[in-house]
């Protein structure tokens, strides 16, 4: 498990490595917060988030003319 909080937030896997760590720690209830978020990323979670309730915020850049 990475030091919290880590050094750097953009090392290789540091944020893997926290999900890992803290995402099972959820007993009901799982809120993610992303700019990018992929289903692949719902791949690497979709274990330990199973018969939870999951909120997803996900951002998005707006267009603009």
């Amino acid at each position: 498990m990475t030091d919290f909080p880590p050094r750097s937030w953009f090392g290789r896997k540091t944020i893997y490595e926290l999900i890992q760590h803290h995402f099972p720690m959820g007993k009901s209830k799982i809120r993610i917060a992303s700019g990018f978020f992929t289903i692949e990323g719902w791949r690497l979670v979709r274990d330990v988030a199973r018969n939870k309730h999951v909120d997803l915020l996900v951002g998005i850049n707006e267009l603009t003319s």
